[in-house]
């Protein structure tokens, strides 16, 4: 699976890539919500796994631009906060799942493979 990885920590790219990539898929990364539309483009990944607090253009915001061009885009939010009302909001906004901090391997990697199909 093609997965765009969106974080603007460098080492939470780093390390999440290195474990996904150790699973088996091929993972893209970006640090902000403009370069992700750019390479969402350019690659047209299977899975966008996307940080939901980044400085500049949001994790929601880029939620919305990616949808708005690829309806079938399909989005993984990946966040620290834990509330139902703002996950409502983004599975209503074209979120696919919503991943918490800190999560498991075994239940990223689920998530992302029930989200691919």
């Amino acid at each position: 699976m093609r997965i765009l990885f969106v974080d603007d920590d460098a080492q939470v790219r780093r390390s999440t890539g290195r474990l996904l990539r150790h699973q088996g898929h091929e993972v893209i990364d970006a640090s902000d919500g403009e370069a992700a539309l750019q390479l969402y483009e350019q690659h047209r990944p299977n899975v966008v796994m996307l940080d939901l607090e980044m400085p500049g253009l949001s994790g929601e915001e880029t939620l919305t631009r990616l949808r708005a061009h690829d309806p079938e885009a399909v989005v993984v939010v990946v966040t620290g906060h834990r509330s139902p009302a703002d996950e409502r909001r983004l599975r209503n906004g074209g979120a696919c799942a919503v991943v918490h901090k800190p999560w498991r391997l075994d239940a990223l990697l689920e998530t992302l493979e029930n989200a691919g199909r």
